[in-house]
């Protein structure tokens, strides 16, 4: 119990010794960034609001997505005829959140067929 009561009273020696040298490396590497545009600390807020909106949305993946089953094919066409969610799933005789689900996992209605 001593020892830690000895822990949380140490102090890290030297300290303010560096610590004005790491605060100059830091700003000289700022400005290193800043020309250079390929600083992470300057970020755009169009952009960030931009990359915020297309990750709730849903954005669109790099790795080719795999062919759509039968059913979401047939979800698919019938949210095309602007059917809801809650229709869809009486007619195929499931339930409304899987309908949501597929919604959501293949960005339905799409174009695909």
């Amino acid at each position: 119990m001593e020892q830690l009561r000895r822990s949380r009273s140490l102090k890290i020696p030297h300290v303010d010794t560096y610590q004005g040298a790491y605060r100059l490396a830091w700003l000289k590497q700022n400005k290193k960034d800043a020309v250079n545009k390929n600083c992470v600390l300057f970020a755009n807020k169009k952009i960030v609001d931009a990359q915020y909106k297309n990750a709730k949305k849903g954005a669109v993946r790099l790795e080719k997505r795999k062919a759509m089953p039968e059913r979401v094919k047939i979800i698919n066409r019938m949210l095309k005829n602007d059917m809801t969610q809650i229709t869809i799933a009486s007619i195929l005789g499931i339930s409304q959140n899987v309908v949501s689900k597929a919604k959501s996992r293949y960005s339905l209605p799409t174009q695909e067929t």
